[in-house]
């Protein structure tokens, strides 16, 4: 089973990169099979980490979700091998759009489903997650 590491938060500037990158670091040093994807639209810092081999992922346009670049990026989560990871790294411009999309759309089910194991950092409560209302995210996928 991989590992699906999301590195959410809607705060700029709280490390959300940092600890991505040293997630990453961590894994590779255990030897393991590491993806890195890059979705900050603003402050690519992740994929700066050139050693680690980000991949740069433009997931938002016109302040919504690409929905056929982000399940472009899924379709490649769901055919990792399964003693891998992955770790997604999003910036706090597209935060409220991409937890809204992620709650939406079950994605952590779907990679549960597909066998493999989702992590995230920052969680959200499918019922009021909200593009209009950030006040509403919270912590806690489900």
């Amino acid at each position: 089973m991989a590992t699906i590491h999301l590195i959410l938060q809607g705060k700029g500037g709280v490390g959300k990169s940092f600890v991505s990158s040293l997630l990453a670091q961590y894994l590779i040093d255990r030897e393991e099979k590491v993806a890195c994807f890059d979705t900050d639209p603003v402050n690519a810092t992740f994929s700066a980490y050139k050693s680690l081999q980000v991949h740069k992922l433009d997931i938002l346009e016109d302040e919504n979700i690409n929905s056929r670049l982000f399940d472009s990026l899924i379709e490649q989560l769901l055919q990792l091998p399964d003693d891998s990871s992955a770790i997604i790294d999003n910036g706090a411009a597209s935060f409220i759009p991409l937890a809204s999309y992620i709650s939406e759309n079950m994605v952590p089910d779907l990679i549960r489903e597909s066998g493999h194991d989702c992590q995230s950092a920052f969680k959200i409560d499918p019922l009021s997650a909200s593009k209009n209302d950030p006040q509403k995210v919270k912590r806690g996928f489900h």
